[in-house]
């Protein structure tokens, strides 16, 4: 809630609240290792790197010049 109130948002405007794991860099860890971890079932919780959020912020940034 600490978070929600940090950026603005009111609880009642969130309808689902997902756990967030960042975990190091793509390029240390093996293709084989970084597949068991991201394919695990956590529930709520997704297990991201920070390449994974590099490439998204990308793919964000491009199709918002698209507009």
């Amino acid at each position: 809630m600490a978070c929600m109130e940090c950026i603005g948002l009111k609880s009642e405007n969130v309808s689902k609240i997902y756990g967030i794991v960042i975990a190091g860099r793509d390029n240390k860890y093996s293709l084989e290792h970084l597949n068991a971890l991201k394919s695990r079932d956590l529930g709520p919780i997704n297990l991201f790197t920070y390449d994974d959020l590099l490439r998204s912020l990308i793919s964000l940034i491009r199709r918002l010049k698209e507009l």
